[in-house]
């Protein structure tokens, strides 16, 4: 369990435009990890939940709040070769104001690494001009095979979906956007 303050005083641009914000936030967070692993993990599971309001200092009319939860799950299936099953979901959601009011840097985005493999960091929400601009809500989820061939080498097998949404829930008209892989 762990709480904060936290300020951020910003500048940012999006399509040309460029705005100032001073933000004060309250981070709280709660972490539960029942792996047996930090790194490699081959049973049990991991909670974590976020929640953080904001107040811009200077404009009194902004004020918002992004709540996150995720969650995964490891399945050793074989020991030899030692074969693990693991599952995430993530969801997030940013509540309070109007999705483009929200400061660019502050919206949700899906993408990359360690969210949807297969796009580019970050390219997966509403656009405009053909440019992600971040939403108000996010959904990940993902399953891999991991099988270790020797001590120090292994191969994973992913299938990733994902996107982040307009809205404060995601629309039947907005896709998950999908990637599958095998990384080694």
């Amino acid at each position: 369990i762990g709480g904060g303050v936290g300020f951020k005083e910003a500048q940012v641009t999006q399509l040309g435009e460029r705005e100032d914000f001073s933000l004060l936030f309250l981070p709280l967070q709660l972490a539960w990890d029942r792996s047996d692993n930090l790194l490699d993990p081959t049973k049990g599971g991991r909670l974590g939940i976020q929640v953080a309001p904001y107040w811009d200092l200077f404009k009194e009319e902004l004020q918002f709040t992004k709540a996150r939860m995720s969650y995964g799950q490891y399945l050793k299936v074989l020991r030899s070769p030692s074969t693990v099953l693991a599952a995430r979901i993530n969801v997030a959601v940013v509540s309070g104001e109007e999705r483009l009011e929200i400061p660019a840097d502050e919206r949700l985005y899906a993408g990359g690494g360690s969210s949807v493999r297969g796009y580019a960091y970050q390219s997966l929400a509403p656009r405009a001009e053909g440019i992600p601009t971040g939403g108000k809500s996010l959904l990940e989820t993902s399953v891999e095979t991991r099988v270790r061939i020797t001590e120090q080498v292994g191969l994973v097998f992913f299938l990733d979906g994902g996107n982040a949404f307009a809205g404060i829930t995601p629309s039947s008209t907005e896709d998950l956007f999908w990637g599958a892989g095998i990384g080694v």
